[in-house]
């Protein structure tokens, strides 16, 4: 007989790990095609809302005009931008959250953490398929855009890509902090106090909808915290009117993001661990434990 000491742990190489985030996105996409028709009326909810802001266009678009010249000017390209982009920022701020709630509700996790591969595989699974589902939401923004209200994006993709991606990863910092909410906190049932909070103020005061040149002084202060005020910031001027990361503007808001990265995601990796100690070690990672 064996003794505990002759047993070896067993990890789970990076090969076996791609597979199994693969394995776990693939799982994501047959749900996402069997239940097609929740899509379709999301996409029907993103064309209302485009054309609520349309009409609201027609009545104070003219009044946004001189608050974003530097954007070219036209509040329809201003807020079709804002929106899309918006839901790419929130995927990665509420995504993490999401996966150990559902994971956690639906007894997924009951399955990975008894593997090598833990529930790291699940949660990146997640985080990529949510990533998907934007990116089709952004394709169909530009889309209306382009046929319908004559937004043409032909700026510094170059530029505008690599912002997106500061503030994607600024953002997942914070959504790593959101997730570790739900042992930390005690926050099982959505939404919890962060995503909560965050995505309250990024309404408001990060220029999703209007320049934040029209909000108070104190409204605006709140705004320049939140690294999504940078990320929208930046990414207008690079695809509306084609500023390079040499423009003193876009640098500055490159930097911001870089030095939020820089905060967001020690803090969150911090968290997100203790929190998984701390299930581990009371056995609540598993519901039926």
């Amino acid at each position: 007989m064996n003794k505990p000491a002759d047993f070896e742990v067993k990890k789970a190489d990076l090969k076996t790990l791609v597979w199994a985030i693969w394995m776990a996105l693939e799982i994501k996409f047959r749900g996402w095609v069997y239940f097609l028709s929740n899509f379709i009326l999301d996409i029907a909810g993103m064309i209302v809302d485009i054309f609520v802001f349309f009409f609201l266009a027609l009545f104070v678009g003219s009044a946004f005009s001189p608050y974003i010249a530097r954007y070219g000017g036209n509040y329809m390209a201003y807020v079709i931008i804002g929106m899309a982009l918006n839901n790419l920022l929130g995927a990665s701020l509420n995504s993490f959250y999401s996966s150990y709630h559902r994971g956690y509700w639906t007894a997924y996790f009951d399955i990975y953490i008894t593997s090598p591969l833990g529930i790291k595989a699940y949660m990146v699974g997640d985080l990529l398929y949510s990533y998907f589902i934007t990116g089709i939401d952004i394709l169909f923004y530009m889309l209306i855009g382009f046929f319908t209200f004559n937004l043409v994006v032909a700026g510094n993709i170059g530029t505008a890509a690599l912002t997106i991606i500061l503030g994607m990863i600024a953002t997942i910092g914070m959504g790593l902090v959101a997730a570790s909410t739900f042992t930390l906190l005690n926050a099982k049932q959505w939404p919890n106090p962060v995503s909560w909070v965050v995505n309250f103020l990024v309404g408001l005061v990060s220029g999703v909808y209007f320049p934040l040149e029209v909000l108070p002084e104190w409204a605006r202060a709140i705004g320049y915290l939140l690294p999504q005020t940078y990320a929208y910031d930046a990414t207008r001027m690079a695809l509306l009117s084609g500023a390079s990361v040499t423009n003193p503007l876009v640098a500055s808001d490159l930097s911001l993001l870089i030095l939020s990265s820089f905060i967001t995601i020690p803090i969150g990796i911090f968290l997100f661990k203790r929190s998984l100690s701390k299930a581990e070690k009371d056995g609540t990672l598993s519901r039926w434990s």
